[in-house]
């Protein structure tokens, strides 16, 4: 059949995420050694607004620190950061229509975040770092209306039934953050921070979730979801570039 007359494609996809797995699996690896005399710790983290959840952070000899967890991309989080980047991007085409559009790909995603950093001296808690934060598996059902106004491309005509679309994205980012630590009593830790992310890579996908009978149909729809996917993929290249305000609780293990 012909290209427009295929179920299934690619969402937009410019880098995988398994194409960076294997060099933080290789990084972990040589650093492994350095775990035997590593202070290690049990952590609840969060970075406000990308992502809340929990973690192991070791310091290494030389004070180099590595840090990893796994957590949620709440919905607050996410409004949170429209709060921010709609009236810092306004001028820009960042409208309520496009906040809500980045809002329904990204909500509830699953996230890992990895640091790599240092405490440079000895007596003191500053620490740096930088590290990747992987997040995706989530979004939500969003209408063509949605769609429509937030990206400019036109509703195909319908067939007399109601239209919701599955919005999705994957992002990757790498980011950098300044913060400190304290030893506090009973074996407990606390580390607070600051610092900024900024999106490298985006897969997006909007996919009907209905299948089309008309075959005219069925290439109008296809084209409104590339289309429509090619645009929220540029829009979180665009504009999604989080600072946070990073705070790690734990304890020794």
């Amino acid at each position: 059949g012909t290209p427009c007359a295929t179920s299934e494609r690619e969402p937009r996809n410019i880098m995988k995420p398994t194409r960076v797995l294997p060099l933080l699996a290789c990084l972990v690896i040589l650093l492994l050694p350095q775990f035997a005399t590593a202070q290690v710790r049990l952590v609840a983290h969060t970075d406000v607004p990308v992502f809340t959840g929990i973690g192991l952070d070791a310091e290494l000899p030389g004070r180099v620190r590595l840090s990893t967890s796994l957590g949620r991309l709440p919905g607050g989080y996410v409004s949170l950061a429209n709060a921010v980047l709609r009236p810092a991007f306004k001028s820009d085409g960042y409208t309520p229509e496009v906040a809500d559009l980045v809002q329904a790909s990204i909500k509830r995603s699953n996230v890992w975040r990895t640091t790599l950093g240092r405490r440079p001296f000895k007596r003191s808690g500053f620490v740096f770092g930088a590290g990747y934060t992987l997040a995706g598996l989530g979004g939500e059902a969003a209408g063509p209306e949605l769609l429509s106004a937030a990206s400019g491309v036109a509703t195909p005509s319908g067939e007399g039934r109601a239209m919701e679309f599955d919005t999705s994205a994957t992002i990757q980012l790498l980011h950098a953050e300044l913060g400190w630590t304290w030893d506090l009593p009973s074996s407990l830790w606390l580390r607070t921070g600051v610092g900024m992310g900024m999106t490298i890579k985006a897969n997006t996908k909007v996919k009907a979730q209905f299948a089309p009978d008309h075959p005219a149909y069925k290439a109008a729809l296809q084209k409104f979801e590339t289309a429509t996917e090619e645009y929220l993929h540029d829009t979180l290249k665009s504009y999604v570039h989080p600072p946070h305000v990073s705070v790690a609780y734990g304890w020794w293990i």
